[in-house]
């Protein structure tokens, strides 16, 4: 088995897309979009950009 992303329509009525793990957890949600196309689109820059992407670390501020 393997992650799947899933594309759904929020309670708001607006399309989002949300990362869920091998055991049905959810990794990563996206934020709103007004239109599937736009979820979908944005589901394939996810798809091509984060296969090189880089992990950068932003610590808070010292108190």
């Amino acid at each position: 088995m393997t992650s799947t992303i899933e594309v759904y329509i929020d309670n708001s009525g607006e399309w989002r897309f949300r990362l869920t793990g091998i055991r049905g957890e959810t990794i990563a949600a996206s934020n709103a979009f007004t239109s599937e196309l736009a979820c979908l689109a944005g589901v394939a820059a996810l798809q091509t950009s984060a296969v090189d992407a880089q992990v950068t670390v932003i610590a808070p501020s010292a108190m």
